[in-house]
């Protein structure tokens, strides 16, 4: 009990003087409805173990709340502790912080990119990695938005530079190694409200986290394999609007069913005082976590972009949230998780049961003037490995009894495919593509791409 009292002393001692959470100490004792602290320690601020322990407990649960559950404050703590010590022995004295930076960020992510280090300096950053220091926490060290463990700086006062100095920092370390134009995460840390260390310290996580898992093939196929273990597959198919069921508007949502469960056709249709009625396709993933379902919606233009090998937008997808629902639900209430100005920020669909309300959208669809929006988007794809072999995948040609005949050896994931996956010809635009959707590879069945890769056109499984 003793051992407990003193580590949440401590915890809650370096909480309030490195303005972890709260940017100045009256913040703090708002919180905690104590406002002695400023004068006092923490140990005669409370006057038991057990509210000590209770305080603490409070700001885990509101820390939890600011990260979506992410963040774990007793761990947080530990490693903070761990990874100031390595700072102040290694770091602290650098000429160059954010050069410094930098470095550890590639050291980290990008190995293969670094042509030697003096020493030295090779020798700090392999005990990074040896003793698993946080480096979100070594990079906020760096960049002077994170004080040491056992600081007394005082209430902060224009904090949202050191901030954007530091995701601006991330923004160019990321912005040139995944498939995105800039990550997600980075846009929500910029809009975010509550602009603290501890906020900082989740986004840097956070960030770093997307990066590696976007970074490559490699990761992208290891997190498709894992995704396929959380689609969440609904009786969805038919009919929505955002009128409570009813026909207000003529606006309406379509959802279609595709041969994998968990994966939709979401068409907006909207009728023009003209006849005409203007449908947009869109990719629907439905996934589950935890204890909420995760929407993902995939604009026409993404597929395109990704066989064009363009980084991806906040145009072009975007992930909505709810709370867990029925396998047959009435109702779709979505709210937007990553905060955009191309999106809606929230979605209310209702499940259209009223036989009026679908006979009417039914007519319409027979007998208005279909204008599909960005048809030059749309495309056909179905999974369809014929054999795997030893050495080689094979796909169907669109000739019957003709292979695409696939190395393993041509790209560092094709050794790692199984008969399940998505992998098969995707067709747009009059042109073909073979295509590794867990891995978003294109391949045109051009001659000239295909000597790329090694693959041949054959008529027999060798």
């Amino acid at each position: 009990m003793e051992q407990e009292t003193s580590i949440y002393e401590e915890w809650l001692t370096t909480i309030v003087n490195t303005r972890l959470i709260f940017n100045t100490t009256e913040e703090f004792e708002d919180f905690i409805d104590n406002h002695s602290i400023h004068n006092n320690s923490i140990k005669k601020c409370f006057t038991s173990p057990q509210k000590m322990r209770a305080a603490f407990t409070d700001l885990q649960a509101f820390v939890s709340f600011l990260s979506q559950g992410s963040l774990n404050l007793s761990t947080f703590m530990t490693e903070y502790e761990k990874a100031s010590s390595f700072f102040s022995n290694n770091l602290a004295r650098r000429t160059h912080p954010k050069k410094t930076a930098d470095e550890i960020l590639r050291n980290h992510f990008m190995p293969h990119t670094i042509n030697g280090h003096p020493r030295k300096k090779a020798d700090i950053y392999r005990q990074i990695e040896e003793q698993n220091i946080d480096i979100a926490i070594l990079i906020m060290m760096l960049m002077k938005a994170l004080p040491g463990y056992e600081s007394k700086n005082g209430d902060l006062t224009n904090f949202e530079e050191v901030y954007e100095d530091v995701i601006k920092l991330l923004d160019n370390f990321t912005s040139n190694g995944t498939i995105f134009e800039s990550l997600p995460l980075i846009k929500n840390a910029r809009e975010d409200d509550d602009k603290t260390r501890i906020v900082l310290y989740y986004y840097v996580y956070e960030i770093l986290n997307n990066y590696k898992s976007f970074s490559s093939s490699s990761e992208l196929y290891n997190i498709s394999e894992k995704t396929k273990n959380y689609l969440a597959p609904l009786n969805i198919e038919g009919f929505w609007n955002e009128d409570g069921g009813k026909l207000k508007n003529t606006q309406f949502w379509q959802i279609v069913n595709t041969i994998r469960a968990g994966i939709y056709f979401a068409i907006y249709w909207e009728k023009d005082e003209e006849n005409r009625l203007k449908g947009t396709k869109y990719e629907l993933y439905i996934l589950q976590d935890e204890d909420r379902l995760i929407f993902y919606l995939a604009h026409p233009k993404a597929i395109k972009h990704q066989i064009e090998g363009r980084k991806l937008t906040d145009e072009d997808s975007t992930w909505y949230g709810t709370n867990m629902l029925d396998t047959t639900p009435d109702e779709l209430p979505l709210q937007t998780i990553m905060p955009s100005k191309k999106w809606p920020q929230k979605i209310h669909l209702t499940r259209c049961t009223d036989e009026n309300v679908v006979s009417q959208y039914e007519r319409w669809l027979d007998y208005c003037k279909i204008e599909q929006q960005f048809k030059q988007y749309d495309y056909y794809f179905e999974p369809n490995i014929y054999a795997i072999t030893k050495d080689h995948l094979y796909i169907p040609t669109e000739s019957d009894g003709v292979y695409y005949k696939i190395p393993k050896s041509a790209h560092e994931c094709f050794g790692k495919i199984h008969i399940d996956d998505n992998v098969g010809l995707l067709h747009m635009n009059n042109k073909s593509y073979i295509t590794f959707s867990d891995m978003m590879l294109y391949i045109s069945t051009s001659d000239d791409e295909l000597d790329k890769y090694g693959i041949e056109r054959v008529g027999e499984i060798e």
